[in-house]
């Protein structure tokens, strides 16, 4: 993957074919894998990536499982930090307990993927990157520039009050000294 550039990623489950008929479903560029899994009637799918993607849609996404066909589930994935990372999917089963009314969820599989990330390879990639990570630090300018505007805004208003040439109270105080040092020398 590179970043900032989208990418589907795909999951599918199938309760009748093989690892092999399976795989051979998925589309799309990349390392294909299987791994088995015990599956309910209603399964949901997660895919995280912490701060290193933007994925979506975000959260689980619940679906009822067919005996006949493949249930698919497909993110959007946008790496935001180059180096290898990691994605992280998993399943989760809904299955009825006693036949009550709600349901259990049970995990069922959670696999780490690593992924390669690297960096933009285009003129607009690099320019989205640049744009993306510029909006992402935009809180660290008001980090710095209220604590700075605070620290300008107080010299001003202490330089506005004190009148023209009238010495500041620690400069007062220095001068005392001074004038009391000078009646002790006489």
């Amino acid at each position: 993957m590179r970043v900032t550039k989208t990418q589907t990623i795909q999951a599918k489950l199938a309760v009748h074919m093989t690892p092999n008929e399976l795989i051979a479903t998925l589309t799309g560029p990349g390392k294909k894998e299987s791994q088995p899994l015990l599956v309910s009637d209603q399964m949901s799918a997660t895919l995280s990536g912490g701060g290193a993607f933007d994925i979506s849609p975000s959260g689980p996404q619940t679906q009822w499982i067919s005996r006949n066909q493949e249930t698919s589930w497909s993110w959007e994935v946008t790496p935001k930090q180059q180096g290898t990372q990691e994605l992280t999917l998993a399943f989760d089963a809904h299955i009825t307990v006693g036949g009550r009314e709600g349901t259990r969820t049970v995990n069922t599989l959670t696999r780490k993927i690593e992924v390669g990330v690297a960096w933009p390879e285009s003129l607009s990639e690099w320019l989205k990157f640049v744009k993306e990570t510029g909006e992402n630090l935009g809180w660290l300018w008001a980090t710095i520039l209220v604590p700075v505007g605070l620290f300008v805004a107080n010299k001003v208003r202490k330089f506005r009050s004190n009148p023209a040439g009238a010495p500041l109270p620690s400069q007062k105080h220095d001068e005392a000294r001074r004038k009391t040092a000078v009646r002790r020398r006489r």
